[in-house]
């Protein structure tokens, strides 16, 4: 399995270089403009684009991902030095 869906790629390439418009759309269609303040500007609406696409493609399903929070989990801890 993999960390990220089928399709990951293209979609941040796509936004990577997106207006405006287009960053807001996909934010509209996954989890909403919460985290936006109303004087964002084209990169700040593009970075929280790319946020909630990588969040939409992440599949928590696959064993890469639960090793990611495995060892996120171990380094907060302070286990690893």
């Amino acid at each position: 399995m993999r960390y990220f869906y089928e399709g990951y790629n293209q979609a941040r390439q796509k936004f990577q270089t997106a207006d405006l418009d287009e960053c807001l759309s996909l934010i509209d269609d996954l989890y909403g403009r919460d985290q936006i303040e109303d004087e964002s500007n084209l990169e700040e609406v593009r970075e929280e684009a790319l946020r909630q696409l990588k969040e939409e493609f992440t599949d928590k399903s696959s064993h890469e991902y639960e090793q990611v929070q495995f060892w996120t989990k171990v380094v907060r801890a302070g286990m690893w030095q």
